[in-house]
């Protein structure tokens, strides 16, 4: 794509490297048009696109595999570029045929990649919303540019960034400067235009104006309601170096069995478990032979579900042919399992929103009351289309009532296909979200969370891997009704992190890092909240909890008591709205509490009347802990000991207020804990021992008469 040159150009090496998109996100313009253009001129004189401009359209030539090294949005440029016909009509001449405006480039799709660019160029604070320091000063030479450009014309690098800053006048003049200088574009070609000018309506100013009629905001073809969340299917956006511009089923290799399955609980027919295409193929010569339409119509459908799902396969003619046949025939049933199966071929062949538009037709026709499988199949495929184009939500939803259909069948011939399904509702699912690399992140966290204790600085090392993949897959702004399972799942991931860090941290000395890390472990644990009614609160609760609670205490150990203090609140009222047969949360909240009591305790001891708190509100904490974890003892010997400490704790309270009769007490109970030096709480003996040392003294005659009872501990 050699363009030519009628003088050697000015370049300028200062230009930024990223993409128009991005820069448009970092300034905040609030018209992305211009950047999308901006965009597609960066590509055209990079020598990856040819256009050449007819009387009636524009022809646009794409590379057949993604280029390297090339920026996620003008990946996603050339992805959407190439996901339709190798022209655009021009607007009178599409008008006359009576075709709408296209919808071929997404804004929201521009948008999740240059979301993923300013994370992996640290231009956010991940996870929180915000420019990190380098993307401020990103932002502020982004806003330097437009004085540079009135002395530009002439520099192919200062072309895409004046057409993302300067208006449409402005740029035209500006444009017609930079041609003087530098040559009409190499990479334009005018067939049979009238003026030839390729600045002109006919040249680069028509192909901005048919660019403009294609862009679009969303996905194509959204649900009514529907949202699109802010993650991309790993491999499917993300342009791979020389990866084909294409969409791959996420389990094509399953689904000809789940064919098979979904047939024999409709039919018996022993066709459908046949996996030789040569004897299906056999099959459909000698039904055609005997006049047994149907019997041809089987063999076809099963011929389809052996050939038309390997990967790289073209066979959607034929599973539309298929289902034109079973509309036609007698039953609703096998004409709805012929919409799914098209379904899932059109998802092969990378054909993703309409397979999921026909896998909806194929649950509507069978939901009321059809065969079980042959409904779980629609929506398997529903699920699958939905994952290759980024609808998670929409794979959620149909995974879930799929799953539900399938249930009242987990003992019979569909169990596998319910086994499949509840995988994929977890961490199968959650890899075809985030990708392959949660798998590393898990073994980099537990690597993290074994060497806390021997080697914190390789602890940190570790846990900082698994936090920087969370920090490059999440998405702050996605909104709290986008959020599916797997979003949870990997916020929770990604909390832990931070939590393990918060702690590592602390060992390490290193204060910052300590409240920075426990600000994002707690803000993940937020985000994952679960609805009220959802089978998984009461886990999340628990786990909450103890995050809340261990950097509520960091907190305080770093002398932020008020800080301490108010997180441990915020953990009790998460406690107190889940059901009292949830043992882990129930401990949790034990622990709260008594970490609320020991903290208001030792303020109380250090400020004396000038503390915000009183021994009343301190007493009623361990109160309430000590009530909680007796119920709790029998369940494991460390829940032994975490009684034993409250009770000492309570000892201690009522002390400091004078009531010597229920500090006693406890110590007695304490001293029933620790009897054996080997049990649970033996190791409380020395502070046991303290605590009984202190109270003779001050309640001589109340240790006394417990001495007496034989209740005392020796």
């Amino acid at each position: 794509m050699d363009g030519i040159r009628w003088e050697a150009p000015v370049a300028d090496a200062g230009w930024p490297e990223m993409s128009c998109w991005l820069a448009a996100e970092l300034v905040g313009l609030p018209d992305r048009r211009t950047a999308v253009l901006g965009d597609f001129l960066a590509l055209a004189e990079a020598g990856h696109l040819d256009v050449a401009a007819h009387p009636d359209r524009y022809d646009v030539q794409v590379p057949v595999s993604m280029p390297e090294g090339l920026p996620a949005e003008h990946a996603e440029m050339l992805y959407a570029l190439a996901s339709g016909p190798e022209f655009f009509l021009r607007a009178p001449v599409r008008e006359r045929l009576g075709k709408p405006a296209g919808n071929r480039i997404r804004l929201g799709r521009l948008r999740v990649a240059g979301r993923r660019s300013a994370a992996r160029l640290s231009y956010t604070r991940r996870p929180l919303p915000g420019l990190s320091r380098t993307g401020t000063q990103q932002r502020q030479r982004l806003l330097d540019l437009p004085d540079r450009l009135p002395s530009a014309p002439g520099d192919p690098a200062a072309l895409p960034w004046a057409r993302l800053f300067l208006g449409d006048d402005e740029f035209g003049d500006w444009y017609d400067r930079h041609l003087e200088r530098y040559g009409p574009p190499g990479w334009l070609t005018m067939n049979g235009t009238r003026d030839g000018d390729p600045s002109g309506p006919d040249g680069v100013r028509g192909l901005f104006v048919v660019l403009a009629e294609e862009m679009a905001d969303g996905d194509p073809k959204p649900a009514p309601g529907a949202r699109r969340d802010f993650f991309v299917p790993h491999g499917e956006r993300a342009a791979p170096v020389a990866a084909p511009i294409t969409e791959q089923h996420p389990w094509a290799g399953e689904v000809a069995a789940a064919h098979a399955r979904a047939r024999a609980g409709g039919s018996g027919d022993a066709l459908f478990a046949l996996t030789d295409v040569d004897a299906v193929t056999a099959m459909i010569e000698q039904a055609h032979a005997a006049g047994d339409e149907g019997a041809a119509a089987d063999a076809e459908e099963r011929l389809l579900a052996l050939t038309g799902l390997v990967p790289g396969a073209d066979e959607t003619t034929r599973a539309a042919g298929l289902a034109a046949r079973r509309r036609a025939g007698p039953s609703g049933e096998l004409f709805g399992l012929s919409l799914a199966l098209w379904a899932h071929v059109m998802v092969v062949a990378g054909r993703a929103g309409q397979g999921r538009s026909l896998g909806d037709q194929a649950v509507h026709l069978l939901a009321p009351g059809g065969t079980a499988g042959f409904l779980a199949f629609a929506y398997d495929a529903v699920a699958a289309a939905s994952f290759r184009s980024g609808r998670f939500l929409a794979a959620e939803r149909a995974l879930t009532a799929g799953a539900e259909v399938l249930r009242p069948y987990a003992d019979s011939h569909h169990r596998e296909d319910l086994a499949r399904f509840e995988r994929l509702l977890g961490d199968d699912g959650l890899r075809l979200v985030a990708g392959p690399g949660l798998d590393e992140a898990d073994r980099s966290y537990a690597a993290g969370v074994a060497l806390g204790g021997t080697d914190p600085a390789a602890a940190w090392e570790s846990l900082a891997a698994a936090r920087q993949w969370f920090d490059e897959v999440w998405n702050p702004r996605i909104a709290m009704d986008a959020l599916t399972r797997w979003h949870r799942s990997l916020l929770r991931r990604g909390g832990r992190a931070h939590w393990r860090s918060a702690l590592v941290a602390h060992t390490l000395g290193r204060a910052g890092d300590v409240a920075e890390e426990g600000r994002r472990a707690i803000w993940c644990f937020e985000r994952a909240r679960p609805a009220d009614d959802d089978d998984g609160r009461s886990d999340w609760a628990a786990e909450s909890m103890t995050v809340i609670g261990d950097v509520a205490q960091l907190a305080v150990l770093g002398g932020d008591t008020d800080r301490g203090l108010r997180l441990i609140a915020d953990g009790i009222a998460i406690g107190k709205a889940c059901p009292y047969a949830h043992r882990p949360a129930r401990r949790a909240l034990g622990t709260l509490l008594h970490n609320r009591a020991d903290t208001m305790a030792g303020v109380i001891v250090e400020r004396g009347g000038a503390a915000p708190y009183t021994l009343g509100e301190a007493g009623r904490a361990i109160a309430t802990a000590a009530e909680i974890r007796e119920s709790l003892a029998g369940v494991d010997p460390l829940a032994v000991w975490e009684l034993a400490n409250t009770y000492l704790l309570a000892s201690k309270i009522a002390a400091l207020g004078g009531n010597h009769r229920v500090a006693v007490e406890m110590v007695c109970r304490t001293g029933v804990l620790c009897a054996d030096p080997g049990g649970a709480a033996g190791a409380l003996r020395g502070d046991l021992a303290a605590v009984a040392g202190t109270l003779a003294d001050l309640a001589p005659a109340e240790v006394a008469a417990a001495r007496a009872a034989g209740r005392w501990p020796r």
